[in-house]
């Protein structure tokens, strides 16, 4: 016959608690661990966009004045989050309102390029005098260049102003 003290097996309160906060300690330090060891998900994006004469989006040009202040000028950026550089291109067109497709077909009055690197913001000042009256929209298309098309595709992203132009 065995005799075998129950009190060996007898766990206290005390030793529970004990183990259960030890446990949490540990699965909590793995958890911060992980946090900290796992750097957070970017989203890659690229994106263009325009601003007025002071580098606001507030004041833009929408009557231009022939003879006193037909020269219609915006800043327009670039800023490049794609994880990789980018070469890209922006097209200026424009139109009379009567093309409603995305990219538009109408041939650019105007083509600017850089090189962008990862997290590089580009702007440029774009500058038009228009001597002819109508209503107008301008729209700032963005290219980049394909390595396996060597060529430039539509990145998908535009802005575009609208304004009017009249005799003084």
């Amino acid at each position: 016959m065995c005799l075998v003290s129950r009190r060996k097996f007898e766990w206290s309160a005390e030793k529970t608690v004990f183990v259960a906060v030890c446990t949490a300690l540990i699965v909590l330090c793995s958890l911060l661990a992980y946090v900290a060891l796992t750097p957070p998900l970017e989203e890659n994006f690229i994106s263009i966009y325009v601003l007025d004469h002071n580098k606001m989006a507030v004041n833009y040009s929408q009557l231009l004045v022939i003879g006193e202040n037909n020269t219609f000028s915006v800043w327009v950026g670039v800023q490049n989050f794609m994880g990789r550089t980018e070469h890209c291109s922006v097209l200026v067109k424009m139109d009379e309102g009567t093309v409603h497709t995305d990219p538009s077909p109408i041939e650019p009055v105007k083509r600017f390029e850089k090189v962008l690197l990862n997290k590089e913001t580009w702007e440029f000042l774009f500058a038009m005098t228009l001597n002819q009256t109508g209503n107008y929209r301008i729209v700032f298309e963005l290219w980049l260049f394909d390595e396996l098309k060597n060529a430039f595709s539509y990145s998908g992203s535009w802005c575009s102003i609208w304004f009017d132009v009249i005799e003084s």
